[in-house]
């Protein structure tokens, strides 16, 4: 009678794992398509044997089976390679904020196209060619005027489109900021139930999950690194801390405060500049230095690239105001007067046609002696066009023997041929970095993603596996009737 009544406890045990294995296959199939959903898995161990070994067990041929016991529902996940993913999705991210940013430059430049500067520089030459043929022409004169506003307006409206990238740049690094400080809060959140379920002796799994796409969005931002949290036996509790650049951007303890799990990130002015720093804690407050994700890809892109086409830019126009005021102010107007600046202004910020002459063209000095007729200063005007000129700190000056050096066409040339060679190296970089995450994406989906012909499956096997406990159950059934209703006879 004991073994009879063992093995319904033995079956029923089996009924129950049976089902639990069914609910979790069915939670899987569930979410398929569920993002950041990790795959499930019911594990089974047979339960404790009847009797338990001592030195007063009844005697027998052995103990006894008692059936089966669920003993964990854990998640199927590779710990190496969500960090891969993690780190090469911070490296993509870099690349992307790069990429848009030159691609955004490009189309400020507009090169090449007939609006662009080359263009424009170009009839701006040609004009004072003409003018060096004739030089009591008005609308020759008319049209240096005209190409020199073209021009001035051109390098200034470039110059703030620029500059209004740099400040979209900045916007975006104050969203990133509260991004980032978001996702802490969230999976600060996250940790304290996870770590409250997990302590009562369950397994939250798809809080993990919830937890796990934080991370995932959070790597993208800016590279972190992961530290477990044990008890005081060394057993795992749920909750995780999450270290940015060496600082701890979320922790955990039992009943700390939330505004002490989190340490948030700010947007401060130094130097002229806007940069993420740390909360002050213990009277510190440093500033977040990170060489990947997608903060340190703005950063990047504000200061090292848009910053360099504007310093660029403003050393030519530097160059064309000063070597062409020069020239200018030693020739003579078409009145015989000494001329004076034909360009305004300190830079691309402010280039300008001389308000005086570009109501006037009669004050365009071509003249070098006042003579009517005397182009020869234009015609040194023209001159600087093929003038090797040295570029040091930001000024042209002509090279030494006129060998060596480059001239202002050359100058725009080369570093408009510069941004399109790194536009396209970050447009390279970013796809190889996407495919890269991409490859590893689907490595982890094959091994935490659902598959709904293993857990189809799955199911059969359980589903026979019921058919089977409930069969032991009916013929155990049978055997007691036989027991009780055959000693009638």
């Amino acid at each position: 009678m004991p073994t009879i009544f063992a093995g319904i406890s033995t079956a029923l045990r089996a009924l129950m794992a049976q089902q639990s294995g069914m609910q979790t296959t069915a939670h899987n199939i569930a979410n398929a398509n569920t993002p950041g959903f990790t795959r499930q898995q019911a594990l089974m161990a047979a339960s404790t044997p009847f009797p338990m070994p001592g030195f007063n067990r009844p005697g027998g041929p052995g103990q006894i089976g008692t059936g089966v016991d669920i003993t964990l529902i854990r998640r199927i996940r590779d710990l190496f390679l969500d960090g891969q993913v993690r780190v090469e999705t911070g490296s993509a991210g870099h690349w992307e904020i790069t990429r848009d940013t030159l691609e955004r430059v490009e189309v400020v430049f507009m090169e090449p196209s007939e609006s662009g500067l080359n263009s424009l520089m170009g009839r701006f030459w040609n004009s004072w060619q003409e003018l060096s043929k004739n030089a009591e022409s008005t609308p020759v004169r008319t049209t240096v005027r005209e190409t020199g506003i073209a021009l001035s307006n051109a390098i200034r409206h470039t110059f703030n489109q620029l500059y209004s990238l740099k400040n979209d740049l900045d916007l975006t690094l104050e969203n990133k900021v509260r991004e980032i400080n978001t996702l802490a809060r969230q999976i600060a959140d996250l940790n304290v139930q996870i770590a409250n379920i997990q302590q009562s002796g369950h397994q939250p799994n798809d809080l993990k999950d919830q937890r796990d796409v934080l991370l995932d969005h959070l790597a993208m931002l800016v590279p972190f690194a992961l530290e477990d949290y044990t008890d005081a036996q060394g057993n795992y509790i749920g909750a995780v801390k999450v270290k940015v650049a060496g600082q701890d951007l979320v922790v955990w303890g039992q009943g700390m405060p939330r505004s002490e799990q989190v340490r948030e990130l700010q947007v401060v002015e130094q130097g002229g500049r806007l940069l993420p720093r740390w909360s002050e804690v213990d009277g510190t407050a440093p500033l977040l230095e990170v060489s990947s994700g997608q903060l340190a890809g703005v950063l990047f892109s504000r200061d090292s690239l848009v910053q360099n086409y504007m310093d660029k830019l403003d050393v030519l126009a530097r160059g064309l105001i000063d070597r062409i005021n020069q020239v200018h102010s030693q020739g003579f107007d078409l009145d015989g007067n000494s001329g004076g600046a034909f360009f305004t202004g300190t830079g691309a910020a402010d280039m300008a046609v001389d308000p005086l002459l570009a109501k006037d063209v009669r004050l365009i000095a071509a003249s070098s002696g006042g003579g009517p007729g005397d182009s020869n200063n234009a015609l040194q005007i023209l001159l600087l066009r093929s003038t090797r000129m040295v570029v040091e700190d930001g000024v042209f000056t002509p090279a030494p023997g006129g060998a060596g050096g480059t001239t202002f066409d050359n100058f725009y040339k080369d570093f408009i041929a510069e941004l399109g060679v790194a536009t396209h190296e970050a447009r390279r970089m970013a796809e190889n970095q996407q495919a890269l995450v991409d490859q590893l994406q689907n490595r982890r989906d094959s091994i935490s993603g659902v598959s709904l012909d293993e857990e189809t499956a799955k199911l059969i096997q359980y589903q026979r596996a019921y058919q089977a406990a409930a069969r032991v159950i009916t013929t155990i059934d049978e055997m007691l009737d036989t027991l009780v209703n055959g000693l009638k006879r």
